[in-house]
Formats: C-alpha cells, sequence, structure tokens
C-alpha cells in the first residue's frame, strides 16, 4: 500500500533502476595487484546476462531492491550446477518467507507459498542480502520502521482526493423555514449532489424555490493547507531513503549549483552502501571458499557518475601526470 505514495514509489523505483543498470563483473586476482575479468567462470554469465531462463539481470536486481526497498531483505534462491557453481538464481517473496535458527546455529529458509506446503531452504541454498536490522540475521522494513511517516502521506493523499473530486469546493447547507420528513430529507440531498456535486457539478446554476437557502461552508485554512503537509511527507520519505529530493522530482530546494553536488552525494552515500552490500553477499553466498581468495565481484560505476566525466577526466590526467598514476591504473580506472 505504501508503494501508492509517490515518493515512496520514486524512491524505490530510483535506488532499484540505478543498482540494476549497473553492471556487476567478476574479477580475478593476478600477482602484483593486477586482475582480470572472470569471463570464463560460470558465474560471470549469471550476473552479468541471463540468471535464469525467464529474467534478465536487470530484471533481477531490480526485483531484489525493491524487495530491499519495503522488507528491508531480499531473498535469491540458488540453483547450483554439478560443477559445485551457481548456474541460476530466483527472487523469492519476502513476505512468504521467515528465518529461523537450525539447533546447530545456522540459518534456515521456511517458504510457505499460499495454497502449498512450507519450503525448507539451508543457508548454501539462498543468498540473502539484508538492510540494516538489529541482529545481523534479519533487515528491518524501511516502511514498518516509519509508518507513521507513511500514513501521514496516504491521509493527505485521501484528503486531497476527496476535496479535488468534488471540485474543490467543501459543501454546504440548504435551508429551508419548515419541517421536512426523513425521506424527504433524503431525496433533497441526493437530488442536489446528483446535480451539483464532483467536477462535473461544479460550477453549476442551482435553481431554489421559495424558502429556500443555500449556505456553503468554508475550508478551514489549517485542512487547506494539505499541500503543505505533502511537501513535508516528500522530504521524510527522501530523508528515509537517503536519496536528494531533487531526484525524485522535489525542486523546491535545490540550485543549479548544488544538485550535481547532490548527485555525487548520492552515488557516494546512498548508492554505494547498497552495491557494497551485494558486492560481499555474492562474495558469501555465489562463490566457492576455495575461490573467495581469487575471484571477486564489483559493480562499475562509471555509468553513475557519468554526469561528471569532465571531473573524472581531469583528476586521472592528474593522477597520471605527477606520477602518482601509470596510464594503465588510470584506464582500469575507467574499466577500460
Amino acid at each position: 500500500g505504501a508503494l501508492a505514495l509517490s515518493a515512496v514509489w520514486a524512491c524505490v523505483q530510483l535506488l532499484a533502476s540505478e543498482v540494476a543498470k549497473l553492471p556487476l563483473v567478476l574479477y580475478r586476482k593476478r600477482s602484483e595487484g593486477q586482475r582480470e575479468r572472470a569471463t570464463d567462470h560460470p558465474l560471470f554469465a549469471v550476473l552479468n546476462r541471463l540468471p535464469n531462463p525467464e529474467m534478465t539481470r536487470y530484471d533481477l536486481v531490480q526485483t531484489a531492491m525493491v524487495h530491499l526497498c519495503t522488507w528491508g531483505n531480499a531473498y535469491l534462491l540458488i540453483i547450483w550446477d554439478r560443477r559445485g557453481h551457481v548456474a541460476e538464481l530466483w527472487p523469492l517473496r519476502p513476505d512468504w518467507m521467515e528465518v529461523r535458527r537450525a539447533p546447530h546455529g545456522a540459518p534456515l529458509y521456511i517458504y510457505t507459498e499460499p495454497g502449498k506446503a512450507p519450503a525448507t531452504y539451508k543457508a548454501y541454498q539462498i543468498m540473502h542480502i539484508r538492510g540494516i536490522g538489529f541482529d545481523g540475521v534479519i533487515g528491518y522494513s524501511p516502511l514498518r520502521m516509519h509508518m507513521e511517516t507513511v500514513a501521514v502521506g496516504l491521509a493527505a493523499k485521501r484528503f486531497g482526493a476527496g476535496v479535488y473530486g468534488n471540485g474543490a469546493w467543501p459543501g454546504g447547507v440548504l435551508k429551508f423555514e419548515g419541517t421536512l420528513t426523513a425521506e424527504t430529507k433524503a431525496l433533497l440531498k441526493s437530488s442536489w449532489e446528483r446535480q451539483h456535486a464532483g467536477p462535473s457539478g461544479y460550477g453549476s446554476t442551482a435553481v431554489l424555490d421559495k424558502g429556500w437557502e443555500y449556505k456553503p461552508v468554508s475550508l478551514p485554512p489549517q485542512e487547506a493547507r494539505f499541500i503543505e503537509s505533502q511537501e513535508w511527507t516528500v522530504a521524510e520519505i527522501a530523508r528515509i531513503y537517503g536519496v536528494p529530493p531533487h531526484l525524485i522530482q522535489d525542486l523546491s530546494h535545490a540550485t543549479f549549483s548544488n544538485i550535481g553536488h547532490q548527485s555525487l552525494d548520492f552515488l557516494g552515500r546512498s548508492l554505494q552502501k547498497w552495491l557494497v552490500n551485494w558486492e560481499q553477499a555474492v562474495a558469501r553466498d555465489l562463490l566457492l571458499p576455495d575461490e573467495q581468495e581469487t575471484l571477486y565481484a564489483e559493480f562499475l560505476t562509471a555509468a553513475a557518475v557519468s554526469v561528471d566525466l569532465t571531473t573524472q577526466t581531469a583528476n586521472l590526467k592528474a593522477g597520471v601526470e605527477t606520477g602518482m598514476l601509470s596510464i594503465n591504473e588510470a584506464r582500469r580506472k575507467q574499466n577500460l
């Protein structure tokens, strides 16, 4: 339900799409700090092309990020081949998952699909990416932790829909000097609303018989300011997700000079923590123990910072000219 709030939708969509669009490359370490892309490893194709027969890599990462941003946890079912390598990854619904501790301490994942018997998975069968949490096992749902903020936003949205659904006109009172039966009152109310309520009747002319008077009811100023509460909600939700407001189309406090800095700050603070989370989860859950010394996964962030390519190029050029970087090292930073 919280995704019906535009600010929540925008934040979740932004984080999910930004992480999903970045290539996640598997590297093999070489001597003297050198590395190469491990294109010959089966996991390379799973991370970069088709993680399963039905989804692209973008689909899978985007889905997992939506789960992380709403439920605080993402669960991917790992299908291993006979050689002990990852063959497929499938997303599992976080709202159908329960995590328990086995007697020996290892986590057990109980997955209950509606209408089916519960399936129990061991730790080696699940890639579990966690958001911020308390026990290191389960991440907290940001929406559940901030449900009051979301509720205020949804209430303001419903209030606004009601006001503008009625033509932004709060209503009024029909006065008559006399006594009416309950049935007559109901018929009059129904007839009046049919002709004059809502956008289709807004601004229409009312013709009243002798003895009748219409008195409009004004909207209290504090209720008319619901737009201000919506702006407050946008800022609060952006703060919850660590997203600069201008990236979800809130330009009320943005200037030409600070938008560029805010975008870089988004990469360094908001996005980078998710990228590191993914990279370390790949190492822990998708690589064999003897591979973890020589293989590692890393996102290519050049696409996320291409807006500041001039500054990035100038920094690399300065590094080469001062001898801090070699040409090859500078090229590797650009993933060339």
